[in-house]
């Protein structure tokens, strides 16, 4: 190549490179200088109105936006907006997709009936984030409080996880409002539940939280608590809960349904409110009535291998439970029913309380029960032989109640099986013992089906005449 196409052609390359050079300070330019505020210049009031902002030009995916005047102008979003950061002293609210990609600071309310999709959401004390109806929270992180008033037709939606620092109220607690939301949507999973996170159910019973697409964790520094509300799942078959955190019923209300989670933290009823569960309770995790209202959901049942605590006046119905070896039922001054089947592998300890055997199983299927006064009333079915001694104590036969199976009750350590009530049953059933039933009403009588056979004396009233019997074989 001669001499002067050599000179020509580093010309060119050098005239290539200051053009590069040139672009590439452009868009360092840009990308550096991408403050933009609001002046309000134009409406006043439309996040896409060019003229409402400086430079006349609306925000876009690298600018960090700042709106700080001293009117705070309602600002609304109507079309997607995609911006790296926000601060605002303004409230918001969108109707369509709006993205911070890093990080907003609010000063004033964010009213979502649009999408949110990731980013940090920082509110300041008064500021909180809206959940509309229609709302869609996609993987967002929120350091603030959140009320969620869309309805239960409003398909609003969290998925793909929320990190939550702070409260999130679902209905208001007058019962006058209610709001619903579902975790999970039609293309990402509920995700988890994480932060130190509130959510906190109102006073109507239409308050919920719907499952959608997978599992909702809840995370273990997460709690659920309030009056009224409950949990449901769009495909039972597919969809669950799993509980880490601590689910409270805390208020005197309708109360929380919980059905068909897998239990890992704590689910109780305190303060006199009312838990409706059944599922799973793993190791390491406790159900508890503890001065409020604990019952089994619908025909559900209970699977237990963690710890089952009926305390502090509670009253805890546990239906079809089956107690796992070496896990204990423990009910201290309350009141403890157990309905349904009942297979306890574990161990059953009540001191002071009233228990209520309204199921149908046998004392076989009771395991090991060891009661400390209080009292034990059968207003169900027990089947097959009963054995009464000084860890069981005596029992009560009441109304509704009925034994049969051709068993044999044995009285032992001065334990009895007493009879008042009404409308009683035995069937084929033999006491090795006394046998003084007391039903001093017309119209209230003992049935025997079969025969009954008693080893010791059978009383039909006592000798003053002040109480009565009537048998019917």
């Amino acid at each position: 190549m001669g001499l002067g196409k050599q000179r020509r052609h580093g010309d060119l390359r050098r005239v290539i490179q200051r053009a590069a050079g040139y672009a590439a300070e452009a868009l360092e330019s840009r990308l550096l200088l991408s403050a933009v505020s609001w002046t309000g210049a134009g409406d006043g009031k439309f996040w896409t109105d060019p003229n409402n902002w400086s430079g006349h030009a609306i925000p876009g995916f690298s600018d960090d936006v700042t709106i700080d005047v001293p009117t705070h102008p309602a600002i609304s979003v109507s079309a997607a907006q995609d911006i790296n950061s926000l601060v605002s002293t303004s409230p918001i609210s969108t109707t369509a997709t709006f993205q911070v990609n890093t990080t907003a600071q609010m000063s004033a309310n964010l009213d979502v009936g649009g999408a949110v999709q990731s980013g940090t959401y920082n509110f300041s004390p008064g500021a909180k984030l809206v959940v509309d109806s229609f709302a869609k929270l996609v993987g967002i992180t929120v350091n603030g409080d959140m009320d969620a008033v869309a309805s239960q037709g409003g398909a609003a939606s969290i998925s793909n996880g929320l990190t939550l620092n702070g409260t999130m109220t679902i209905g208001n607690a007058a019962g006058t409002r209610s709001g619903f939301v579902t975790m999970g949507d039609n293309v990402f999973s509920p995700g988890t539940l994480g932060g130190n996170a509130t959510i906190v159910f109102g006073g109507s019973a239409a308050n919920g939280i719907q499952i959608r697409s997978g599992t909702w964790t809840i995370g273990p520094t997460v709690t659920i608590r309030g009056k009224s509300g409950s949990f449901g799942f769009v495909d039972p078959l597919h969809d669950a809960i799993v509980n880490q955190g601590t689910m409270d019923a805390d208020a005197a209300g309708s109360g929380i349904i919980v059905p068909g989670i897998d239990n890992q933290g704590t689910v109780e009823a305190t303060s006199g409110g009312t838990i409706s569960f059944f599922g799973n309770n793993e190791a390491g995790a406790t159900l508890a009535a503890n001065g409020g209202i604990f019952t089994t959901v619908g025909g559900g049942g209970i699977g237990n291998s963690g710890s089952i605590q009926d305390v502090n006046g509670g009253t805890m119905t546990l239906s079809n439970l089956q107690n796992f070896a070496g896990k204990t039922v423990t009910a201290t001054g309350s009141t403890l029913s157990f309905k349904g089947s009942l297979k306890n592998q574990g161990t059953i300890n009540v001191t002071n309380t009233t228990v209520y055997l309204a199921g149908d199983f046998s004392q076989a299927d009771m395991g090991v029960f060891n009661r400390t006064g209080g009292t034990v009333n059968v207003t169900g079915k027990i089947e097959g032989d009963i054995l009464l001694n000084a860890s069981t104590g005596s029992w009560n036969l009441q109304t509704g109640g009925s034994l049969a199976g051709g068993g044999t009750v044995t009285e032992n350590d001065g334990q009895i099986l007493g009879f008042a009530a009404s409308n009683l049953v035995l069937q084929n059933e033999t006491i090795n013992g006394d046998f003084a039933p007391i039903l001093n009403s017309d119209g209230n009588f003992l049935t025997v089906i079969d025969k009954l056979t008693v080893t010791g004396t059978l009383y039909l009233g006592n000798a003053a005449g002040t109480t009565y019997t009537h048998i019917f074989a």
